[in-house]
């Protein structure tokens, strides 16, 4: 059986130094100088796009046991700040991290009746939901995202409400959807129409989708047009 007896357990911050945003976390090692970071998603997505020497490590506190880490880590990582715009974390603590197999900090062992406690109080009233950019996560029924429709509910097996269904189709028709694009058609280089929407350009033309945005990228003409197109930005993308 694997050994999975650390000698030290912690709770660290990572803070970006180019934004300072700040990612919270609990982590077990024999080697305190090892590097660790966070294995949150949104975490290993900005090490990976901004460089690990754009991070750095401070160790906020020093525990006798992992369970006694993870904790402090739950009361730390809380609803109140995950929801706050300057964190990389998407859960609340105490859960022992994203990663899986043996890379998992919990790989092996099973939290203790007081660490399944705090877990289960920071748990009520949340609802599992999957963000525009495919992030998985809960959130309480109060949060603002959750009640605007930033973030949809994954309901699994569940039956949504008729009012439910309507709203989530009005999100994502036209420019309310934040993937819609502007078309532009050029006739001799002179701007002739403007569509909100592909759809609204490809019925203008009387061709597919795929054709309106492939001829937009190769640049060649289509039925003697040519295409051209920009991302709008919806009212989410401004408030992010």
């Amino acid at each position: 059986m694997r050994n999975n007896i650390k000698k030290h357990h912690f709770i660290y911050k990572t803070t970006n130094l180019v934004n300072n945003k700040i990612y919270i976390g609990k982590h077990s090692t024999d080697d305190i100088n090892d590097g660790y970071m966070g294995s949150g998603r949104l975490i290993l997505k900005a090490l990976n796009k901004y460089g690990k020497y754009k991070f750095k490590r401070e160790i906020l506190s020093y525990h006798n046991s992992s369970n006694d880490a993870f904790i402090e880590e739950a009361n730390i990582v809380n609803d109140e700040f995950i929801n706050r715009s300057d964190t990389y974390n998407l859960i609340v603590g105490g859960f022992g991290g994203s990663c899986p197999g043996i890379l998992n900090g919990m790989y092996g062992r099973t939290h203790t009746d007081e660490v399944k406690k705090v877990m289960s109080d920071n748990m009520k009233g949340k609802v599992a939901c999957v963000d525009k950019y495919g992030n998985k996560f809960h959130i309480h029924k109060t949060n603002e995202r959750y009640i605007n429709g930033e973030v949809i509910p994954m309901s699994r097996g569940l039956r949504r409400s008729k009012e439910f269904c309507e709203n989530q189709s009005n999100r994502l028709l036209g420019s309310n959807n934040y993937s819609s694009k502007e078309v532009y058609i050029y006739e001799n280089n002179i701007l002739l129409k403007t569509f909100g929407t592909m759809n609204d350009a490809s019925k203008y033309l009387d061709v597919s989708l795929y054709k309106i945005r492939e001829y937009s990228k190769n640049g060649k003409l289509l039925k003697g047009f040519r295409v051209k197109m920009s991302k709008v930005k919806c009212k989410r993308d401004n408030n992010e």
